[in-house]
């Protein structure tokens, strides 16, 4: 059998992209499809057949989605496919669609599709229920989201599962040398909404204020790299040196960033299971993390592999690296703890073990008829342009990801044509979609928007809370902000 494994956001950094190279590094019966990649894939992904891409301006695009994978399962004929939407009602709905064909075409070919979902948030479960006719088994990665899955499908609780990832040995971190500066990183996207990256300089300020030395290493990039920039560079008593951007790094590249630093740093408000946690665990980093329900509860025990703090309190974060500084036999305990937990509980033959059996419960049984439904967003999307009906005047769009541009679509089919659109998430190459402008979110006040919509479907409150804050210290009037009700 096969498993084809959906990536959304292509090869940038993620757990959703390192949860699916490390299960193709394991078995060559799983094949990729990645989603908004616009370069090509590197030479070293072999046998070419086994890996497909969509370009960016083409990714949201539901058939264009399922005409691929379509394509992609029958180049392996007669070989049984379980495919794994990863993430996203694009990829849920493009497995959807393509069991819907299966049925109605009366496929020989057993296809199966294994729903997963990798992040605490609420938009995801709401997929998963959405398009679960479909499903044939649905898999969490974390006990908490497996725990909330059975609540919230108590009907299908026999098919809900926790799948645990697997992580590769990584190289060991140097050893820290007592009085030297402690070798911290932090290894994720640069973004406010669940990393929660502002507290990366508090955290920094009050170790200066204990007169604790460090080195901080950042990899990553993402919308807010030149305001965390700015946070650092703006308090005199860090110095440059002290600081380091080292920008999005690929696999091996991050490797070698755990294998030179001490510490590793999480901030996040929410996940699914961090991926880059228990990498850094593998290579022998001590974790210093902040508390959160799904994942990283299950991963941490205060000192006992780590140092695990109450959710948002930087200062009790900061006095956690503190503590390691003045009792270096805690920090080499910790590292030595950290590593084996992952290496006791995240190996390659339960991960694959897993799976294997799995799928193969699942083609023994019949699948599901799919219900025949809308697209998950449709109904949503057509209230927020209704919406805007009595009103009239300059139309801005917030977001230019997957539900962003099936917004612009909808508007544009609806003769209502964004005058600009403001992203902060897409890659800096990417300037236009459908020949409306993309500009960074500060930029807002600069256009007359009279109506601005909100093109994402998770942290909205957020987002809105961030507008208003734009406006409010601005002279230009806020616009009316139309967002979506699921």
């Amino acid at each position: 059998m096969n498993f084809f494994y959906i990536i959304p956001d292509g090869l940038k950094i993620s757990g959703l992209l390192t949860w699916g190279l490390n299960l193709r590094s394991i078995t060559q019966n799983c094949k990729l499809l990645f989603l908004n990649q616009d370069s090509p894939l590197p030479k070293s992904f072999k046998p070419e057949n086994d890996f497909r891409r969509i370009e960016t301006q083409a990714s949201h695009n539901v058939k264009i989605v399922t005409d691929e994978l379509e394509n992609f399962v029958k180049s392996f004929p007669h070989q049984p496919a379980i495919v794994i939407p990863s993430c996203g009602d694009t990829a849920f709905e493009a497995a959807h669609r393509l069991m819907v064909r299966w049925f109605k075409k009366n496929e020989a070919q057993p296809l199966r599709i294994v729903g997963t979902i990798f992040g605490d948030q609420e938009n995801p479960y709401n997929v998963v229920r959405y398009y679960e006719s479909s499903i044939s088994a649905i898999c969490g990665n974390s006990k908490e989201i497996t725990s909330k899955l059975r609540k919230l499908l108590p009907d299908k609780k026999n098919k809900i599962f926790h799948w645990k990832p697997f992580i590769p040995v990584l190289p060991v971190s140097s050893d820290w040398k007592k009085d030297s500066p402690l070798h911290l990183l932090f290894a994720g996207r640069l973004e406010e909404k669940t990393k929660k990256v502002s507290r990366l300089p508090k955290i920094c300020r009050e170790l200066v204020r204990l007169k604790i030395p460090f080195q901080l290493s950042i990899a990553g990039d993402g919308p807010e790299k030149n305001s965390l920039q700015k946070a650092f560079f703006d308090f005199n008593e860090i110095k440059s040196a002290t600081v380091r951007f080292l920008g999005s790094l690929n696999s091996d590249d991050l490797a070698s960033a755990f294998a030179a630093n001490h510490i590793f740093l999480l901030t996040s408000k929410t996940e699914g299971l961090p991926m880059a946690l228990l990498e850094a665990m593998s290579s022998g980093l001590c974790p210093v993390v902040m508390d959160i329900p799904s994942g990283v509860s299950e991963i941490i025990s205060n000192k006992k592999n780590g140092i695990l703090v109450t959710q948002g309190d930087c200062n009790a974060f900061a006095y956690g690296i503190k503590e390691l500084y003045h009792n270096q036999n805690l920090l080499k305990k910790l590292c030595k703890a950290s590593r084996k937990f992952v290496f006791n509980n995240y190996g390659k033959q339960k991960h694959l073990h897993f799976i294997l059996t799995l799928a193969s419960k699942c083609l023994a049984l019949k699948p599901p008829p799919p219900d025949k439904v809308v697209s998950f967003h449709y109904k949503a999307i057509v209230e927020m342009i209704q919406s805007k009906a009595p009103q009239s005047g300059k139309v801005g769009v917030f977001g230019a990801g997957m539900y962003g541009r099936k917004l612009i679509d909808m508007l544009i089919e609806s003769s209502i044509v964004p005058t600009v659109i403001f992203d902060s998430m897409l890659d800096s190459a990417i300037k236009t979609y459908r020949k409306v402008p993309i500009y960074r979110p500060t930029k807002m006040t600069e256009f007359d928007i009279e109506i601005l919509f909100i093109g994402t479907a998770d942290f909205v409150q957020e987002i809105e809370d961030k507008i208003i804050s734009v406006y409010k210290n601005s002279e230009k009037e806020k616009p009316a902000i139309i967002h979506h009700k699921l």
